[in-house]
């Protein structure tokens, strides 16, 4: 996290910059006051995984067939 004064925009921009390209948030402030903060625009969210490992599985024809099984908490 860097501090800056408005004045530094005009004078260290490019200085600046770099550090919002690094990842870096930048306060700014005026007259010794908190002004604003620059946030570096945060990157686009990668590919879904989701459906990554369809067709993977195999089941036999009859895995939604009912189970035959007697269970003993149901007596």
């Amino acid at each position: 996290m860097s501090t800056a004064t408005v004045d530094d925009l005009q004078t260290h921009f490019d200085e600046l910059s770099a550090k919002l390209a690094a990842g870096e948030i930048i306060h700014l402030f005026q007259n010794g006051k908190p002004w604003a903060k620059l946030v570096p625009e945060s990157t686009p969210p990668g590919p879904s995984i989701l459906g990554a490992a369809k067709g993977l599985a195999q089941f036999g024809e009859d895995f939604d067939e009912p189970l035959d099984l007697k269970w003993d908490a149901c007596k």
